[in-house]
């Protein structure tokens, strides 16, 4: 029983000395070979030359029966045959050394010339088929071919439509080379190609990955330039709005401060009068239109001045332009005519 390893050197030297030793007996097999038919056939024509001559001598004497020979050309037909079987054989074990060593992961399984019979497994249908199960006390237990696994190719034949016909033929023969694959198998380069194709496409994902991280950052460092400028900018416009604020409030506090000083002017203009006088006019004032109004004065009549020194009627107060009587909000009046 043997299994040829893809990995181990050493076993195929082996391999190829076994084939030469085989080939060398199958060689000398045939010569023998040779040599006992030429034998055989002096013998043949010496017996019958010697029955003709013993029948010419006595009459009496019955000869032995001699056993009818082949016709020639059966005899080179069936020579023809085993040269060519010699041959298909010799070319089988050519073939076999011939054969590229399996690819990485990929296990060879050889079934030698004399390993004749079914090979022992059982596989599913299709391309490549599957080893479904592997036939207790076959040769392929023996041989230790795994079940589960996919047929690879036979005799370095790819297991494709296209082979179909010439896998049967080599099945059908020993020896055969069966070469068989896990589940999932891919070629070492088509698996390298991946690899390639993946580090390509995680070095591409990596760059797009740092330009990104770098847009982010230039936004981010913008955004906080921009941050920092609208600061300065809203620091100087706050101070800006408070020292106007300030300017305003000041200008303010000065025009009430002038305001205040021209009413309190204003108020001593208005208490220059004599009091008593100032009492009648505020009574005049306040009084009923129509109605008699007596001085505490003697005096038979008021300055003008002390009537037009009230709010309500004076044109200017305390340095202020008053509203003219009349000049308010009116109100619709109640009644109309026409």
């Amino acid at each position: 029983l043997r299994a040829a390893s893809p990995r181990s050197a050493p076993m195929g030297k082996k391999k190829e000395k076994k084939d030469k030793k085989k080939k060398k007996k199958e060689e000398k097999k045939k010569k023998d070979k040779k040599k006992k038919d030429r034998k055989a056939k002096k013998s043949k024509t010496q017996g019958s030359s010697s029955s003709s001559s013993s029948t010419g001598n006595s009459s009496a004497s019955v000869s032995p029966p001699v056993e009818k020979s082949e016709p020639p050309k059966k005899r080179k037909k069936e020579k023809e045959k085993e040269k060519e079987e010699a041959k298909e054989v010799l070319g089988d074990i050519i073939r076999m050394v011939d054969l590229a060593p399996p690819e990485e992961g990929i296990r060879r399984f050889i079934y030698e010339a004399e390993e004749s019979g079914p090979l022992g497994l059982r596989m599913s249908g299709g391309f490549p088929p599957l080893i479904l199960a592997v036939i207790d006390g076959s040769l392929a237990q023996k041989k230790g071919i795994p079940a589960n696994w996919e047929v690879h190719a036979v005799n370095g034949h790819a297991l494709v439509p296209q082979n179909h016909e010439v896998v049967m033929g080599c099945l059908k023969s020993r020896p055969v080379a069966l070469d068989v694959r896990p589940q999932g198998w891919k070629p070492i380069e088509k698996v390298r190609e991946m690899e390639r194709r993946r580090e390509r496409e995680e070095a591409e994902k990596a760059a797009r990955v740092e330009l990104e991280e770098q847009r982010r950052e230039l936004v981010a460092r913008e955004a906080a330039e921009q941050a920092e400028r609208d600061a300065a900018e809203r620091a100087v416009r706050e101070e800006q709005e408070r020292i106007e604020h300030e300017q305003l409030a000041k200008r303010a506090r000065e025009q009430v401060a002038r305001q205040r000083a021209k009413e309190e002017e204003f108020e001593r203009e208005l208490r220059s009068d004599p009091e008593e006088l100032r009492r009648d006019a505020e009574a005049l004032m306040q009084a009923q239109y129509g109605s008699d109004v007596t001085f505490s004065s003697r005096r038979r009549g008021l300055p003008l001045r002390l009537v037009t020194r009230r709010k309500e009627v004076a044109w200017l107060w305390a340095g202020e332009v008053q509203e003219l009587i009349g000049q308010g909000a009116q109100e619709e009046p109640a009644d109309t005519w026409s």
